[in-house]
């Protein structure tokens, strides 16, 4: 308690100072709160100026095809490359889909909206991003640990063509990491575990198998050839494990 000094020290001024300091006491925690939720407003506007200007400055980027296509944007952060190596992807899929005026383009069943319902919501596939997806076609070399995965979600998406290139057999051993394979597959080729497994996932997607190793001598035939004569491979996904494969497909 503090006194004025200019002031008798009488019982009346310590009663009226001891009256102030508990009004004081009783206000500070709202004083307090008061100052807590300015700082939280503070933080709310600073963090949406920021995300607004950040955003301003990725749909900039975004707009240079030069800059797009080099994928130098590392000051704009880590994720800038990769979406725009997805956004690339995406457009080009578009673009194979549409400009082949030869390829069949066919619709989706009632089965297949039903399937992909959550899909045809998203802005960024819609319709035409499943068909697309439909008449797309992948080969995936590999079908262990790394073509495994990959495998099960491309079936799951609605690739509509999918080609599998492995020589191996399933072996118990395979099984804690190669997920797409199971313990009733085990001692048959990896070729035929995988088609059994998608058509499991999804019974609209169409399977190609090639139980051989992939060599300079077989892969141009492979790749060449495409999954049959009408629909070339749009994407190879590199699911091997030894350097000589990787090097014959870069």
């Amino acid at each position: 308690m503090t006194l004025n000094k200019n002031r008798p020290c009488t019982r009346k001024t310590r009663k009226k100072s001891a009256v102030d300091d508990s009004f004081l006491s009783r206000r500070r925690p709202a004083y307090r709160s008061m100052v807590v939720r300015a700082f939280l407003f503070y933080g709310f506007v600073h963090a949406v100026v920021s995300y607004s200007s950040v955003a301003t400055s990725t749909v900039t980027a975004f707009s240079q095809p030069a800059v797009s296509k080099a994928f130098h944007l590392d000051h704009q952060g880590p994720f800038v490359p990769l979406i725009s190596r997805y956004r690339e992807s995406r457009v080009r899929l578009y673009q194979s889909s549409s400009s082949d005026n030869n390829k069949p383009r066919s619709s989706l069943t009632n089965a297949e909206i039903a399937r992909y319902s959550r899909h045809l919501v998203l802005s960024d596939v819609g319709m035409a991003g499943q068909i697309a997806l439909k008449n797309a076609a992948v080969l995936v070399i590999g079908a262990g640990g790394l073509g495994s995965p990959c495998l099960l979600y491309l079936a799951a998406a609605g690739v509509g063509h999918i080609g599998i290139v492995d020589a191996d057999v399933v072996d118990e051993s395979n099984l804690q990491r190669q997920v797409i394979h199971g313990t009733s597959t085990v001692g048959i080729s990896k070729c035929q575990s995988a088609a059994q497994r998608i058509n499991d996932i999804n019974p609209h997607v169409k399977v190609r198998t090639y139980e051989q190793e992939f060599t300079a001598s077989s892969g141009l035939d492979i790749v060449g050839n495409g999954f049959d004569e009408e629909t070339p491979y749009d994407i190879v996904i590199d699911g091997s494990d030894n350097f000589p494969t990787k090097y014959l497909i870069k």
